[in-house]
This record gives structure tokens, C-alpha cells and sequence, in this order.
């Protein structure tokens, strides 16, 4: 396994790049610039409600945001409560 660091600001992969690596976040934190609905959905799934995603233009916001709290169709059972 290799160390790695980076400075606030930079970029793991860029928007089209095809990652092939693995990273783990020892510390600090890692912003997901997530611009399409099925990135946002996958990232949602993996991390839950609380994933940051960037990138999210103005007039997709409320669409996010309803999917994040489940109120759409591809994200109601996701966040349901076991009873």
C-alpha cells in the first residue's frame, strides 16, 4: 500500500477519468463531485443521506435533495426504518 497526500483543492480524479485505484481517507475530509443523477444515486446508496456531492447545478438541487431524503421512486426504500 502507498501513502499518499494531498492539498485542499485537489482533484483524485478528474470529470471522465476512469479511476483504477483504491483510496482510503485516513484524515481530513473528501468532497464527491458527483454531477449526473446516477453518480449522485450511487454515492447516496454507498454513503447514505449524508454523502456531500458537488458540482450540482442550481436547477438540480431540489431533484437531489428529494432523492436524498427518499422522496423519489429510485430512493424511497433506501432510507426507510426498519420497524
Amino acid at each position: 500500500m502507498q501513502s499518499l497526500s494531498f492539498d485542499a483543492g485537489d482533484w483524485l480524479l478528474h470529470p471522465g477519468e476512469l479511476g483504477n485505484s483504491l483510496f482510503f481517507v485516513r484524515e481530513g475530509e473528501l468532497d464527491v463531485v458527483a454531477p449526473q443523477k446516477d453518480q449522485q444515486l450511487y454515492f447516496l446508496t454507498l454513503v447514505g443521506p449524508n454523502a456531500n456531492l458537488g458540482n450540482i447545478t442550481p436547477s438540480e438541487v431540489i431533484a437531489l435533495e428529494a432523492m436524498r431524503i427518499g422522496l423519489r421512486g429510485d430512493t424511497f426504500d433506501l432510507f426507510l426504518k426498519d420497524s
